[in-house]
């Protein structure tokens, strides 16, 4: 991207912010409490943020196939096992995350069960940026945050992701948003809300408990805000579900489960592979934490552990020609936007410090982004971390939008400044933020589930997913996002055909138009280990 795009979409995103302040007086100064109103707000926030992500935007941040995914066979693995009832899940993925797929496998084969369960934590997601959104600031935040999502090209591959990472960062998500309600609107079903969401989202990946330590954290602090004896009962209510879900874990076989201590080894060792240097030794099982297995008061030491064990990483895997171009095309693009619009939520709510509490959460998302984008190259990795950046830009922009006067009647006040907000998203308007910004380039799709579906020889582990594969395409169980794209070889590329942004041939995704954008080829990775 060069300068002077970059001036000219800074300045495109900069007009319409002082459009949005002409406008003025989106949000009252005390915005009003939770209602039925807003239910219905966050299901369309859902609506947004799962249709949008899942349908809309791929054409435009994602190439090579129309489903991406790393490790597949372990995902599926766990998926046949749920839904067959057996307990011989694979150790390296907890079993919760395959309930919602295996739930969908008998209408839509096992592929689609887990295309659709992203599609749907894509939509919980969209719901828990809402919610966060307007425990901070207003309703306006909550929709503006939920159709940020839609221009954030790791979160719009992690719709089309067949693993169990979207719910993952989905719950983790509205933990941090149950921890927002408690501080701003502090009571049972905040207290209800934000424990149910910490609680399952440890079922569904330990790795959870960074993102649920600091909201349950906020969580307390603002139930106790108001100091009362019904106060006190507020407590309780948050670590019920919290009780229940480590009793549910613990029901279930933990033999040779992989755990937190463990799942950060892989991580490292993936990261050292990129260097051609040996991993340190994995901890022993017994070391290795996992929910529903080992006590609370184990949970400092693997904490500490997990830090060492990171620490093992030589800042050389920093300075890898394949991670400093990832930074460079993917994560850099976006420091500008993020810096100014935290800068302008922040003066935004410089007058409401509790406000700016129930974003603490967010350090959470900064220091897992930090840490993917330095170690890996891969989407994956940055999805957990990007997930907080859309609330920031909705935030500044209901900030923006914000004043005691506006050029517009002030039921027509809110509506506006959000049509002109997912005018910027959509592209309808030229901007920084649009789909079809000169800096954008798209991700290419991994490996899996693509070798399965276009019936290359399994290997030993995959085995079992390819029969799977093979029934439900017998049976007619299809799922739209199933039907493999048209693979085209680079070298059968004919002059005019569509070309995506990476300079690969495009690949027709159904009902998708293709779009014309060269660019510079992309270069050949390393091959890296099974995550986990």
């Amino acid at each position: 991207m060069g300068p002077s795009s970059w001036i000219t979409g800074s300045g495109a995103l900069l007009l319409y912010l002082a459009l949005a302040r002409l406008l003025g007086g989106a949000e009252a100064r005390k915005p009003a409490p939770l209602g039925p109103l807003d239910l219905l707000l966050g299901a369309l926030a859902a609506l947004i943020t799962g249709f949008g992500t899942a349908w809309w935007m791929p054409r435009y941040f994602m190439r090579g196939f129309a489903l991406s995914g790393s490790d597949f066979y372990q995902y599926c693995d766990v998926v046949l096992a749920v839904a067959a009832g057996r307990a011989d899940v694979n150790p390296h993925r907890g079993w919760a995350g395959a309930v919602l797929p295996a739930a969908l496998m008998p209408q839509v084969g096992v592929i689609g069960g887990l295309a659709l369960s992203s599609a749907l934590a894509m939509g919980l997601y969209g719901a828990a940026l809402y919610a966060w959104g307007r425990a901070v600031h207003g309703r306006l935040a909550g929709l503006a945050a939920a159709t940020a999502a839609l221009s954030v090209a790791p979160l719009v591959l992690m719709a089309r992701t067949t693993s169990f990472y979207p719910m993952g960062v989905a719950l983790s998500t509205a933990a941090c948003a149950g921890a927002a309600l408690c501080v701003r609107a502090p009571g049972l079903a905040s207290a209800l809300a934000c424990g149910a969401a910490c609680g399952l989202a440890l079922l569904v990946d330990v790795r959870a408990i960074f993102w649920v330590l600091a909201a349950l954290g906020v969580a307390a602090i603002g139930l106790l805000r108001p100091l009362s004896a019904r106060a006190l009962l507020w407590l309780p209510t948050l670590a019920l579900p919290l009780v229940l879900s480590y009793r549910v874990a613990a029901s279930y076989p933990t033999k040779g489960v992989t755990g937190l201590d463990r799942q950060t080894w892989s991580f490292v060792q993936v990261a050292l592979h990129q260097l051609r240097a040996p991993p340190p030794p994995p901890p022993p099982p017994q070391s290795d934490f996992w929910w529903g297995r080992d006590g609370l008061r184990d949970l400092p030491q693997a904490l500490v552990q997990t830090r060492e064990m990171m620490a093992v990483v030589p800042p050389e895997v920093n300075a890898l020609p394949e991670n400093v171009r990832y930074r460079r095309e993917q994560i850099l693009p976006w420091a500008a936007p993020a810096l100014g619009a935290a800068l302008l939520t922040l003066l935004g709510l410089l007058r409401k410090p509790w406000a700016l509490f129930a974003l603490l959460p967010l350090v959470a998302h900064a220091a897992s982004l930090k840490t993917a984008v330095e170690l890996f190259h891969l989407p994956r990795y940055s999805m957990s971390g990007a997930a907080g950046l859309p609330l920031v830009l909705g935030l500044a922009w209901a900030t923006a939008a914000g004043g005691r006067s506006g050029l517009l009647p002030r039921p027509l006040r809110a509506p506006a400044a959000f049509a002109l907000f997912a005018a910027l998203i959509l592209g309808m308007a030229p901007s920084y933020l649009s789909p079809i910004a000169r800096w954008r380039l798209a991700f290419p799709a991994e490996q899996y589930p693509r070798a399965l579906m276009t019936g290359e020889t399994p290997s030993p582990d995959d085995q079992r997913c390819a029969e799977a594969h093979a029934a439900d395409v017998a049976a007619g169980r299809s799922f739209l996002w199933s039907t493999p794209a048209t693979l085209i070889q680079k070298d059968q590329v004919s002059p005019g055909q569509d070309m995506n942004p990476s300079g690969a041939p495009n690949q027709q995704l159904p009902g998708v138009p293709m779009r014309s954008t060269p660019g510079p080829a992309e270069p050949q990775a390393l091959p890296l280990p099974p995550e986990g």
